[in-house]
């Protein structure tokens, strides 16, 4: 389906924020007090942050227009950390960091006059540590740098490690726990990996996940083909990053880790989206919850989704770390009671989750504020806010507070953000062929702002607390070989406030 095209462009935009931004969410206090420091806002993928967002907009500046931005920019300090997707052979470097006043380049990955990253950096977008410090990685290595652009060090543990499938084990998300450590898990077969966020030395042997997953054999989307098209966002990116992004976003990827990873850190529980468990050669989909409380990490329990093409988004922890959420691809919000599948699951299968029909796609991440108001992707037409309530008993129930038709086929990409007032969204409007960017009221669902975007543009918050950022990935028309008839720009677009 068409939707499913761009639900899963994963994850991801990440911001930081200045002393004097007035409302940091300190969760998560290795992170930057910023307003967006890592991928999904924080390592419980809430796509949620603590602050009231500007409506009344004018542009500021473009930059990088020549460029697929897939994952959202990392901002810190006054400056935007973008993640780029080209071959090292076009000595165009992927990490570029940028002046968020004027979108003028500051400094790029280039060490000793090379480029550091190879193609696969826009994966993942760099997580920013409270001193400054960014994590960011390519397909063989996990890389750290300065604010001001120095390397402080090199893990190449990915380039080591053996895939069943031939495939790269190229981490995906990157995720800094209270310990100090920095978690993740590769695609491919599907590692997990631990780092001291100081040294960038292993504290734990790599943990091979216990699943498999098995490319379909043919396309489960209408209209689109079974292949990478010949061409598609080679103006924008390498090829090779190119079919990255074909296979995440049209979910035909032999990849055992599908998309980023969350954290529940009172329970000290990494939560992944992969295949079923060994050997299911079905495929259906799981939910991992994977211990790291003793030194070797150990599976506590996972959630086996018995639905064709299992699991559809990344999965998210609500605040008091009881629940795991996450889409199937059979229109329903799958909620997992975290600590009685700790009781009694004991490192196997747990049945204690409920599926909620909504009754269309979740064509993104879901979003879960700190008082459980939940904003999901009403399937291809608009969006939808629910409140989440648990009984004494643990039984969670939706209830369905407002929907939001915005047209008859807006397209669902990826990150959207939620303030305190809004929740930014990008879409496409067919009707139009123009791609926008649109906030929707929290309480009411209403649209209270919609501006000209480029393609398929996630939304973030720069570290002043007030511009909007929106990093363009740029890759609808391409999907559609040319025919929607606008042009094809990537890019990073920045919006102040009207005085």
């Amino acid at each position: 389906m068409l939707a499913r095209l761009v639900f899963v462009l994963l994850s991801v935009s990440a911001l930081g924020a200045t002393a004097d931004t007035d409302k940091p969410d300190r969760e998560f206090s290795r992170l930057a007090a910023t307003p967006y420091p890592a991928q999904h806002a924080n390592p419980r993928n809430s796509d949620a942050v603590s602050f009231t967002s500007p409506t009344e907009l004018k542009l500021k500046w473009k930059a990088l227009e020549d460029s697929s931005i897939v994952q959202g920019c990392t901002t810190d300090r006054g400056q935007l950390y973008c993640a780029l997707g080209w071959d090292k052979t076009t000595d165009k470097c992927n990490l570029i960091t940028l002046s968020e006043v004027d979108g003028r380049v500051l400094w790029e990955d280039r060490i000793n006059g090379e480029c550091v990253l190879d193609e696969y950096a826009s994966l993942t977008n760099p997580t920013i540590d409270s001193d400054g410090n960014l994590y960011i990685n390519d397909s063989e290595k996990i890389v750290s740098f300065t604010s001001d652009g120095q390397l402080r060090w090199v893990n190449k543990t990915p380039a080591t490690l053996k895939s069943r499938k031939g495939l790269s084990n190229a981490p995906f998300g990157l995720i800094l726990l209270a310990n100090g450590e920095l978690a993740t898990a590769t695609m491919g077969d599907g590692w997990i990996l631990f780092l001291d966020s100081q040294s960038g030395q292993l504290t734990r042997e790599p943990f091979d996940l216990p699943a498999e997953k098995r490319n379909p054999h043919k396309t489960t989307r209408s209209l689109l083909p079974d292949s990478r098209p010949e061409g598609f966002m080679e103006n924008l990116m390498s090829p090779s990053a190119a079919q990255m992004l074909w296979d995440f976003a049209f979910g035909e990827s032999d990849y055992e880790n599908d998309n980023n990873i969350a954290v529940a850190e009172k329970h000290q529980l990494l939560f992944i989206s992969s295949g079923a468990p060994y050997p299911n050669k079905g495929n259906k989909g799981a939910l991992w919850a994977v211990s790291f409380a003793k030194g070797t990490p150990e599976v506590a329990f996972y959630v086996e989704l018995d639905v064709e093409g299992g699991i559809a988004t990344s999965p998210t922890i609500s605040k008091d770390n009881r629940l795991a959420l996450i889409g199937d691809n059979e229109q329903n919000l799958v909620t997992v009671n975290i600590e009685r599948c700790l009781r009694e699951a004991d490192g196997g299968s747990c049945e204690h989750f409920e599926k909620h029909p909504l009754g269309h796609d979740l064509t993104s991440s879901v979003i879960i504020t700190d008082n459980n108001r939940l904003i999901i992707p009403a399937g291809q037409t608009g969006y939808a806010g629910y409140d989440l309530n648990t009984d004494a008993d643990g039984v969670v129930s939706l209830e369905q507070i407002w929907e939001t038709r915005l047209a008859w086929f807006p397209i669902g990409v990826s990150v959207h953000l939620a303030f305190e007032n809004v929740v930014w969204i990008p879409f496409y409007h067919i009707g139009r062929q123009q791609p926008f960017i649109v906030a929707l009221d929290i309480e009411t669902g209403e649209e209270v702002a919609r501006y000209e975007s480029g393609d398929a543009a996630n939304v973030t918050m720069a570290s002043d607390g007030k511009t909007i950022v929106a990093q363009n990935m740029s890759f609808i028309e391409s999907a559609f070989l040319g025919r929607l008839g606008f042009e094809v720009k990537g890019g990073v677009w920045a919006w102040e406030p009207v005085d």
